[in-house]
């Protein structure tokens, strides 16, 4: 056999032994499991809501009926906790349970197109934000009512209604 063949076929050879290896690869792997423990989620609790006796006007002076032209407030308090790392909280009073609170009166022939409810945060001061733990947090809320003049319109539907603001909510929600 010439030397020229013997090669070539030796190049064919090894063209083919190397592209045959080409596709294989040898090596070992393993699997394990691990024990990651559980996680749990926390909470927000609000408890102990409760408000003042008495509405009073901007001066102090305590008032038993409103009248047209009136603004009220009643000082409001509850104590805030929680479970969880870097919990803030907002506390604002749910706009739904007043317009509830109102369509009631409004079925007794009441002020329910009239007055108007609104909650402001007062304590922990200058916060939308309440830092929420599981030490207590006191929060405090004005709850302020007016009772604006009416139209002009002589309307006495009004005079000697009563507006039950016992089933407003609360609502405290996270905000981080």
């Amino acid at each position: 056999m010439k030397t020229s063949v013997k090669g070539a076929l030796a190049l064919s050879a090894a063209a083919v032994l190397l592209a045959g290896g080409a596709g294989t690869l040898a090596y070992w792997s393993a699997d394990g499991k691990v024990d990651a423990g559980a996680i749990s989620s926390g909470r927000i609790v609000m408890s102990g809501m409760s408000c003042s006796d008495s509405w009073k006007t901007a001066d102090g002076a305590v008032v038993t009926a409103v009248v047209p032209g009136d603004v009220v407030t009643k000082s409001c308090s509850g104590t805030l906790t929680g479970e969880g790392e870097n919990l803030l909280a907002k506390v604002e009073i749910n706009q739904d349970s007043v317009a509830r609170t109102l369509s009631l009166l409004g079925a007794e022939g009441g002020t329910a197109d009239t007055l108007d409810v609104a909650a402001v945060l007062t304590s922990p001061s200058g916060a939308d934000r309440v830092p929420v733990g599981s030490s207590p947090t006191d929060v405090s809320f004005d709850l302020t009512v007016t009772y604006p003049y009416g139209s002009g319109v002589n309307d006495d539907s009004q005079d000697a209604t009563t507006a039950a603001l016992d089933n407003l909510q609360v609502y405290v929600t996270q905000v981080r």
